[in-house]
């Protein structure tokens, strides 16, 4: 039996030797996940009863979440009737198949100095359930293939939902990288008539409703992209809370340029407090920001507020975090172990592609 946060259930039967998660799609039910395969630790669950546990990486289930009986739905095999709780409402859960679209490439334009970082813009064909909108929840991510081929990448989407067909992503080519490699052609090359295959969107990953607490973003790299989503929602439904987003790269040339993003800075501008906290761990000596890691921006400033309060209750925002594994988890140590309560840490890692 599978339960929602907000109590919605699904009963499901695995086959022989079949993990949750292919059971789960097989009765109808396409629960958040991304890789399939272990490594990304999106669809982790709170699983009771006895089960196998294959195959999958220690950082997309750290040991201390597996003692306190969190498993991958994907490499777990029911070995009894189990009881899993899972970690989203049940508006999260696809039923029937995962939507797709044909899409044509509108835009592709490096943002960040070292030409490496590129945002591609993409115009969905209408279908018939949603006609021409994107409907997305900010912080939720697409499967990006070509046509004909079976090879798919997952990329968070980094504006909002709209009604005029348009898809934005947020790509770090990578050497090797199958999309990368696409990439490098379309921007030597042209892009003239290219078209991809946009599947989903999918993830449980996005904002939560906690009054008016303050949100403080913690991205890596091109994590950036769905928490400039969320953003850029918070600006257009006109919310009041004090947003803050730590922006965390090795090397200054990889910083985006705002002003190459204008939407987020439009967004920016629109909040009533907003602040952008850049973090580069290697800089060079022009760099006069914050030298570090995210998450030790993140940690100082914590401490700070502990400080602040003397002693009384402090005001702790929800933070939100996104980028690399290693960010991720160092980023939620910080917090927790200065006080912040866990459920007030969101985060989705982000693998190379």
């Amino acid at each position: 039996m599978l339960t929602t946060r907000d109590g919605v259930r699904f009963d499901v039967r695995c086959a022989p030797g079949e993990d949750v998660l292919s059971a789960a799609a097989r009765a109808g039910y396409v629960l958040p996940s991304m890789c399939h395969k272990g490594s990304c630790g999106a669809c982790s669950a709170t699983v009771e009863g006895a089960h196998e546990l294959g195959e999958h990486s220690p950082q997309a289930l750290p040991e201390k979440d597996r003692a306190a009986g969190a498993s991958l739905l994907c490499c777990t095999y029911p070995t009894e009737p189990l009881q899993v709780s899972l970690p989203f409402e049940g508006n999260r859960v696809i039923h029937g198949s995962v939507p797709e679209r044909q899409a044509q490439v509108l835009a592709v334009d490096a943002v960040s100095p070292d030409g490496l970082t590129v945002r591609v813009r993409l115009a969905l064909e209408p279908d018939e359930v949603s006609g021409a909108a994107v409907e997305f929840e900010s912080g939720q991510f697409v499967e990006v293939s070509l046509p004909g081929l079976e090879v798919r990448r997952a990329y968070s989407l980094a504006n909002v939902a709209n009604w005029d067909g348009e898809a934005e992503l947020l790509v770090r080519r990578q050497p090797g990288g199958w999309f990368s490699g696409i990439l490098a052609d379309w921007l030597a090359n042209g892009f003239e008539g290219a078209q991809v295959v946009v599947r989903g969107p999918m993830g449980a990953f996005g904002l939560h409703e906690n009054g008016v607490r303050p949100r403080w973003f913690v991205a890596g790299g091109t994590g950036l992209a769905p928490l400039a989503s969320m953003v850029r929602r918070m600006a257009e439904w006109g919310d009041p809370q004090p947003v803050r987003i730590y922006l965390g790269v090795n090397a200054q040339p990889e910083l985006p340029d705002l002003d190459l993003l204008p939407e987020l800075a439009e967004a920016f501008d629109a909040l009533p407090d907003a602040a952008l906290v850049p973090c580069v761990w290697h800089p060079d000596g022009a760099w006069d920001g914050v030298v570090g890691t995210p998450a030790d921006a993140l940690e100082k400033d914590l401490t700070e507020l502990v400080a602040a309060s003397c002693g009384g209750p402090v005001d702790w925002p929800d933070l939100y975090v996104c980028g690399p594994p290693a960010l991720v988890d160092a980023a939620t140590r910080a917090a927790v172990d200065v006080g912040v309560p866990a459920d007030q840490v969101h985060s989705e890692r982000c693998l190379p592609s």
